[in-house]
């Protein structure tokens, strides 16, 4: 079963929604880029077609951004 992941990457001094799909654990990030918590997609930020509603996401886990 496909898992996907969210979390926030910066990138061109902008932060940008991004989902990540696996098929087991999360997902192996090398530390390229910086980038928010990663967290499991909920339910309810699923589409009926399976994709991952942005929209959703982004109001139920807004970025946060901390200094240090």
């Amino acid at each position: 079963m496909t898992r996907m992941w969210f979390c926030y990457e910066l990138e061109n001094m902008s932060w940008s929604p991004v989902v990540y799909r696996t098929n087991g654990g999360a997902p192996e990030l090398k530390a390229v880029m910086q980038r928010s918590k990663i967290v499991e997609v909920p339910a309810d930020c699923v589409g009926s077609d399976g994709e991952p509603m942005f929209g959703a996401l982004k109001q139920r886990l807004p970025l946060e951004v901390l200094d240090g």
